[in-house]
C-alpha cells in the first residue's frame, strides 16, 4: 500500500505504543508521517499564556516521534500549533499538508494522544480516511510481561539445576506444568527410561 502523507494529531499524553504503531504503519505504507502537536488554549488562558508542562509534553512527543522515525527510516514533518479550536485546526492542517489519512488511537474506550470527544468528532467529519487503532489495555500488556518474566526466571532455575545433574542419565528430563500465577510446579510427569 502506498500513501503519501499521514497525519498524527496530538494534544496530550505521550504514548510510546501508539507512536511505535504510527511509525511502523507509515513505514509499511511508504508514507511521510506528520506529527501535529496542538496546544489547546482556552480564551482566559490567552492572556496568561500556555502552561509550561503542555509545551514540555509537546516537545517530548515530537522528540520521541523523531527518534522512532529515524529508527524505522520514516520521513516526518513536524507541525506545532497553539490553538483555541483543536478540531478546526486539525481540519486546516489536513488540507494544507495534503494528507491522505489520519491516525487515531484509543485504549479501553479512552482517547490516546487526543481526547475521546475529539476522536469521535474527527471520525464524523468528512475528509481523508481516519484509521482508528484500538490499543491493548495497559493491564494486559503488564500481565503478559509478568508471565513472560516469571517463565524465563523459572526456565533459568531449571537450566541451572539441569547443568548440575549428570548428563549421562538414561531418564529423560521430566515435563512440568507450571502455575504462572504462583510460580510453582503443579504437576510432574516423568517419561520411561530410554533403552
Amino acid at each position: 500500500m502506498n500513501m503519501g502523507r499521514l497525519l498524527l494529531p496530538f494534544t496530550h499524553g505521550v504514548d510510546m505504543q501508539a507512536l511505535e504503531f504510527a511509525i511502523s504503519f507509515a513505514h509499511s505504507c511508504h508514507a511521510t508521517l506528520i506529527p501535529l502537536v496542538l496546544i489547546p488554549v482556552v480564551e482566559r488562558q490567552r492572556t496568561n499564556g500556555v502552561r509550561l508542562e503542555m509545551f514540555q509534553q509537546a516537545q517530548d512527543f515530537l522528540e520521541a516521534a523523531s527518534f522512532k522515525a529515524t529508527k524505522y527510516d520514516v520521513a516526518i514533518e513536524r507541525v506545532e500549533v497553539v490553538t483555541h479550536n483543536v478540531l478546526e485546526q486539525i481540519g486546516q492542517v489536513l488540507s494544507s499538508q495534503k494528507c491522505d489519512g489520519m491516525l487515531l488511537f484509543m485504549r479501553e474506550a479512552k482517547g490516546v494522544l487526543l481526547q475521546e470527544q475529539e476522536i469521535k468528532a474527527l471520525i464524523e467529519q468528512r475528509g481523508p480516511p481516519c484509521y482508528l487503532i484500538h490499543l491493548p489495555s495497559a493491564y494486559r500488556i503488564q500481565q503478559t510481561h509478568n508471565i513472560i518474566q516469571r517463565f524465563w526466571e523459572w526456565l533459568s532455575r531449571r537450566s541451572l539445576a539441569f547443568k548440575r545433574t549428570s548428563h549421562e542419565s538414561q531418564i529423560q528430563e521430566p515435563i512440568y506444568l507450571i502455575d504462572m500465577d504462583n510460580d510453582k510446579t503443579v504437576t510432574q510427569h516423568e517419561k520411561e527410561p530410554i533403552g
